[in-house]
């Protein structure tokens, strides 16, 4: 008997079922003060152990019924019913107590939460937050119901459901369901939620690999044009005096490397007749010609160039055989918004200033009058391109060998007339 009494309550976990079943088998010892038993009482104490082992097996009769349903990314993540219901045979008096268990992480099970009849339904303090809880109650039928919104209850919970009842005589007895059982889930639904997470956790490293090579590739680009913009620096070595590199890392334009010590980007160039200056606004805004001979950098470049801190201008002009220059500490282009105004100051040199009454000026093309006298249109009078005003004291973008102010004039040199080189 007493061997019986320890194997049951090894299967029980806390104090309150270990005295239960304590008491339930007191009735079972003999009462004889320890003086040996007689055949008779022997024969009683076999049949008491009988009536034990017939118990046992009625008590694995009594089941308990576990469902759990597993919806993982709902708010309500899990759900839990545990449901017993008492025989018709009469072997079972009345259900008294439903208990949950977290048996997870342990054989041994963390209360969550329990229904005494006559009571309110018990959820542990440390589960309030993610659980909430019905129960119905009745002398023969009982459920419990959990819903939980925890995500490592509703993916990785393993749960048991305890049924405790009295018998005949009021003898308390336990069973017992796992949800490692009969847990109703779809095999697939928890997979198919684990997949959708690890794809979602791709498609960031994929945003986040795609910024990074972004922001890669836009420091590559400033890196290449830090490097290109190296080439063009005073005091640089160079093998030839006009070198052509890559602006920005993608605009081709040419720096002039020996006069004054180098570093000049070059803007505007004319050598010879080869290429046409009389050209439209859209072309002066994004420049035209050959890089290597006769061009126009381009207004848009230009602006470009002087709002990234190249700001100081020279003029190179050659006329009858004889060199002149003008240079200018303050040198500004606008955006195409305001006409890719001007604005320079801080002439010194020997070609004298002719371009201080441009100063503040906006751009004008044949097809484009920004002049700001009205009566007459000064590209168009004076073929060329430029920042007039009304008309011009210098005109470099004007008609090549041209001997009046149409020409490539400079006042200060040859006015009217044309320079050379310019």
């Amino acid at each position: 008997i007493s061997s019986h009494s320890q194997r049951y309550t090894e299967t029980h976990r806390d104090t309150e079922r270990h005295t239960e079943t304590r008491q339930e088998f007191l009735h079972l010892e003999s009462t004889s003060n320890d003086t040996p038993p007689t055949m008779m009482e022997a024969k009683g104490l076999l049949l008491t152990c009988l009536i034990l082992q017939a118990l046992v097996i009625i008590i694995q009769g009594q089941s308990v019924d576990l469902t759990v349903k597993r919806t993982p990314g709902q708010t309500t993540c899990a759900s839990l019913r545990c449901s017993a219901k008492a025989p018709t045979n009469g072997s079972i008096f009345a259900l008294t107590k439903l208990t949950i268990y977290d048996i997870t992480d342990s054989n041994t099970g963390n209360r969550i939460a329990y229904k005494v009849e006559d009571e309110d339904l018990f959820i542990n303090s440390t589960k309030i937050s993610d659980v909430t809880g019905t129960a119905y109650w009745s002398r023969y039928h009982a459920n419990l119901t959990l819903n939980f919104q925890n995500e490592r209850d509703c993916i990785y919970g393993q749960f048991q459901c305890e049924l405790k009842y009295l018998k005949d005589q009021d003898q308390s007895a336990y069973t017992s369901n796992d949800s490692t059982d009969v847990d109703t889930n779809e095999c697939c639904t928890i997979a198919n939620y684990k997949l959708s997470q690890l794809q979602e956790q791709y498609d960031v490293l994929q945003n986040k690999t795609s910024r990074l090579e972004t922001e890669l590739e836009s420091l590559k680009q400033e890196n290449e044009e830090r490097e290109n913009s190296e080439i063009c620096v005073k005091g640089s070595v160079h093998t030839s005096p006009r070198a052509k590199f890559l602006l920005w890392g993608s605009v081709e334009a040419l720096c002039d490397t020996e006069t004054d010590g180098g570093g000049w980007v070059i803007i505007q160039r004319r050598t010879n007749s080869d290429v046409i200056f009389e050209r439209n606004w859209q072309d002066y805004k994004t420049g035209f010609g050959n890089i290597t001979s006769n061009f126009w950098f381009g207004l848009d470049n230009i602006h470009n160039l002087t709002s990234r801190g190249y700001t100081v201008l020279r003029v190179d002009l050659e006329y009858q055989g004889k060199n002149y220059f003008a240079q200018f500490s303050t040198f500004r282009v606008g955006d195409e918004l305001s006409k890719y105004q001007l604005a320079i100051s801080g002439y010194t040199g020997t070609a004298g200033d002719a371009l201080d009454v441009h100063n503040g000026m906006k751009f004008s093309t044949f097809d484009q009058d920004n002049d700001p006298y009205s009566s007459t249109n000064c590209a168009s009078q004076f073929h060329g391109a430029w920042w007039y005003n009304g008309c011009h004291y210098s005109n470099l973008n004007g008609i090549w060998a041209s001997n009046d102010y149409s020409g490539l004039c400079w006042n200060g040199v040859i006015y009217p007339g044309s320079v050379s080189f310019s």
